[in-house]
């Protein structure tokens, strides 16, 4: 899994390279992946701007981590955001690692995962939203395998991923 990191500040730049040290000690590892990580952390404007940077990296990597403000990640992935399905997992967490957000590509790209890893290992809080955590606060629902967007498929297999939401959402506790 390639991860990249970019921070705002320079405050922002030591919590991304706990985050990475982090990540490294305890590598997130989904079914059938390889425990292969790479994490990279960068800061803005040096050398790239944020939206240099942001358009490099889009398509290249699995997952993109910004330390900072959630509306400066927010802006800078917009003019990028394609498809939930090839969209890279992002994550934003506040400089003082207080908080991982995932800002896009939640279950597909594995950004909740992602910021439940980051949360579990910085002590942070995951801030998860999805309507059907928001639905059914006391049960939660199975998430459609990331293992389409693993194995570079250019679209999820549609009718198996209707039914298996149809089955979660109408499942009992």
């Amino acid at each position: 899994m390639k991860i990249d990191m970019l921070s705002f500040t320079e405050a922002g730049y030591e919590m991304a390279q706990t985050i990475r040290n982090a990540l490294e000690e305890r590598p997130l590892l989904n079914p059938g992946e390889s425990p292969r990580l790479t994490v990279t952390v960068s800061r803005c404007n040096q050398p790239l701007s944020l939206g240099e940077w942001t358009g490099q990296m889009f398509d290249q990597t699995d997952a993109l981590v910004y330390v900072g403000a959630a509306g400066i990640a927010v802006r800078a992935i917009a003019p990028f955001v394609k498809s939930k399905v090839t969209d890279p997992a992002v994550v934003v967490v506040d400089e003082g690692g207080s908080f991982a957000i995932p800002v896009l590509s939640g279950h597909l790209g594995g950004a909740n995962d992602l910021a439940r890893a980051i949360a579990e290992r910085t002590r942070a809080t995951a801030v998860i939203t999805k309507a059907s955590s928001s639905r059914t606060p006391k049960r939660s629902k199975p998430s459609p395998p990331r293992c389409w967007r693993a194995r570079r498929c250019t679209s999820p297999p549609n009718g198996p991923l209707r039914a298996m939401r149809r089955k979660a959402s109408s499942s009992k506790p």
